[in-house]
């Protein structure tokens, strides 16, 4: 199992929007949701929210069995709850995931173990 940790940052203005998405994918959309998650392999995905001098970001860390599969899977993707799913994403971000679908690069410049 794999985990995947992404900063996704939140374009001015569209604050409300990122908790409009959320309450959707709790609500009204949430069986729509965990059938696109686990289609993907996911067997978890969390959203943090961080407030930075610069503005407000979006931690997302998701537990995979495989990355780059599921990655190109869902940029490649046109099925309608993914199309809306993306859409949202490139609205409120301005990250496109048919293009980055692991969102922004993201490097590992420190890890602890014990």
């Amino acid at each position: 199992m794999h985990i995947v940790v992404r900063a996704f940052p939140v374009l001015a203005g569209k604050e409300c929007e990122l908790r409009e998405l959320i309450g959707t994918l709790r609500g009204a959309r949430s069986d729509e949701a965990d059938a696109f998650f686990r289609g993907y392999g996911l067997v978890r995905e969390s959203w943090y929210r961080q407030l930075t001098p610069s503005g407000e970001w979006v931690i997302v860390c998701s537990e995979v069995a495989e990355v780059e599969p599921a990655a190109n899977s869902y940029a490649a993707s046109d099925h309608p709850f993914d199309r809306w799913f993306k859409t949202q994403v490139k609205a409120v971000t301005g990250v496109d995931p048919d293009k980055q679908p692991l969102g922004p690069p993201t490097e590992l410049v420190y890890e602890w173990r014990p």
